[in-house]
This record gives C-alpha cells, sequence and structure tokens, in this order.
C-alpha cells in the first residue's frame, strides 16, 4: 500500500517536470485547487485499496501471474 506522503511525492515530481517546461503552464489554477484534487485522488485511491482488501474476488485476481481479458473486466467492474 502506498503512504500518503509517497502519493504526494509523485505531484511534487510532475510539478517540477513542469517548471522545467518553456511554456511554463501551471497544473492547477491555485493552491487550493491543487490540494483539492491531490485529496480527491488519495481518498479515491484509499477507496479503492480498501475495496481491494476486503473483496475476495479481487484478491483472487490479484493471486494470478496471468490476465485474460474477462480478467481485466472484472477487475475494474469490481472497482466500480
Amino acid at each position: 500500500m502506498i503512504s500518503k506522503k509517497a502519493f504526494l511525492k509523485a505531484y511534487q515530481d510532475v510539478n517540477k517536470l513542469n517548471e522545467n517546461t518553456q511554456d511554463h503552464n501551471p497544473i492547477y489554477k491555485s493552491k487550493r485547487d491543487e490540494e483539492l484534487i491531490k485529496d480527491y485522488h488519495y481518498a479515491k485511491f484509499q477507496k479503492n485499496a480498501q475495496t481491494i482488501a476486503e473483496n475476495s474476488t479481487l484478491k483472487e485476481l490479484l493471486q494470478k501471474k496471468e490476465w485474460t481479458e474477462e480478467d481485466i473486466a472484472q477487475f475494474f467492474n469490481q472497482l466500480k
């Protein structure tokens, strides 16, 4: 499972890449927008992690070494 600190580090890395571009278009409109979007994505990640931990079908899928197209579809249907 990924920690919130590691999750937010990924956004910092994206921001660093953005700072190095010549056109320098900000990813977020404001600092508050950035915080809200990051919190939303982290909450969604946590929800999916909890769903996986509690769902026996997903646990079985994650144990498979190779997935079929049906397995992939089943995985995404379970996360809805």
